[in-house]
């Protein structure tokens, strides 16, 4: 795991839905029309690396938004730690390993690291701009979902940790 820094995930924003209705804008995680972005944090400091997205149509798979830039900024054999969502890119995304004695470490850290990341999501969720529908105009949300992310990361570096650091 020497060459594993960060984890991703994505996360899914209400946004009104559309008339004539778009299937394609459904969330099946919010079961609301959303936006799709994806979440990149530092594994050893809890610090936000990078957000994705933003006015990506909830149905698009995790993976897919990460094909689209993210493994590209990646260093030759670095790795990403993320949710099942990601399987499908496994030379850039570990999955949890055969459950055997020797792998349980390896994957109680993955896990922990996930963890750390679902806070993340959480503090970004918290903000009422995020969990209920925009209301503003569509085209506006990624600005307000990077100004949350700006926040949160401001409240991380503030000493509001995603985790304990001892």
């Amino acid at each position: 795991m020497s060459n594993t820094f960060v984890t991703v995930d994505g996360i899914d924003c209400n946004v009104p839905e559309s008339h004539p209705f778009r299937a394609s804008l459904m969330s099946h995680k919010t079961r609301h029309a959303a936006y799709k972005y994806e979440l990149v944090i530092s594994i050893r400091a809890g610090d936000i690396c990078f957000v994705n997205g933003g006015g990506v149509e909830a149905e698009t798979a995790d993976i897919t938004l990460s094909r689209d830039f993210l493994v590209y900024v990646l260093v030759v054999g670095e790795k990403i730690v993320a949710d099942k969502g990601y399987e499908d890119g496994f030379e850039y995304f570990p999955t949890p390993l055969e459950a055997t004695v020797e792998n349980a470490a390896a994957n109680a850290m993955m896990k922990r690291w996930r963890a750390r990341h679902e806070t993340a999501n959480g503090r970004m969720r918290s903000f009422y701009i995020l969990k209920s529908p925009f209301r503003a105009s569509r085209l506006k949300h990624s600005i307000y979902f990077m100004a949350v992310a700006i926040i949160v990361q401001l409240s991380i570096r503030s000493g509001h940790s995603l985790f304990d650091k001892r």
